[in-house]
């Protein structure tokens, strides 16, 4: 048996690890339990990228100890003081795939599909810009189709479906229901209500030669 006193702190015990103040470690740790943070979890990289990796396994329907990974990193955008949130999943093969990036300037930008329940909600400030509403882009096409409340330049209620490539409004829908083509239209059938009695205009030339249809009296 051993008899006597024991004191000292970290700094004179090998390997020791403080409970208070500060201390920096090397090498990984591993925990049994849970950590708790009082306030602040601050992971710092001495190059440009920080990342934060969540590890958990899969159940053993998948063999118990495949791991499920996701991580989140903060990468410089090349500009003092900005920065890009990056979000990655494990996309079944043990590698991790980036699903979600936002960027210093605010942009978000998905991999995947996005999903909304009920509605989906896109609020523009006014049609003065190309760089407002829904816009539309197919990488193997060559054009851009913006779909927005207002028209360009013209006004800010016409609901609009717009080339911006070629700045066509293709067709714009007035709040009264009038809908106006920016060219031909191809249709199968026309039809009219029933309770119309009046002459139904089919078309009007420049010199306003018009040609009218009316249903004959039975």
């Amino acid at each position: 048996d051993v008899t006597g006193t024991v004191s000292g702190n970290a700094g004179t015990v090998t390997n020791g690890v403080y409970t208070v103040g500060n201390q920096t470690i090397a090498g990984t740790k591993t925990f049994s339990g849970n950590v708790n943070v009082g306030s602040t979890l601050s992971v710092q990289a001495s190059y440009s990228i920080a990342t934060l990796e969540l590890i958990g396994r899969t159940g053993s329907g998948f063999g118990g100890g495949l791991l499920a990974k996701s991580s989140i990193y903060s990468e410089t955008s090349g500009s003092q003081y900005s920065a890009n949130l990056v979000f990655k999943t494990n996309n079944g093969s043990n590698s991790l795939t980036e699903r979600l990036r936002l960027n210093y300037n605010g942009d978000a930008i998905f991999s995947g599909e996005i999903e909304a329940n009920e509605m989906l909600k896109i609020t523009q400030s006014s049609a003065g810009s190309e760089a407002r509403g829904l816009k539309l882009v197919n990488t193997t096409g060559s054009r851009n189709w913006n779909v927005t409340a207002g028209r360009y330049n013209q006004n800010n209620d016409d609901f609009t479906i717009r080339c911006a490539d070629t700045n066509v409004d293709a067709l714009y829908l007035s709040a009264t229901g009038a809908a106006t083509f920016s060219g031909g239209v191809t249709v199968k059938n026309i039809l009219t209500s029933n309770a119309n009695t009046d002459f139904n205009l089919i078309t009007r030339n420049s010199t306003n030669t018009a040609l009218y249809v009316q249903q004959a009296s039975t």
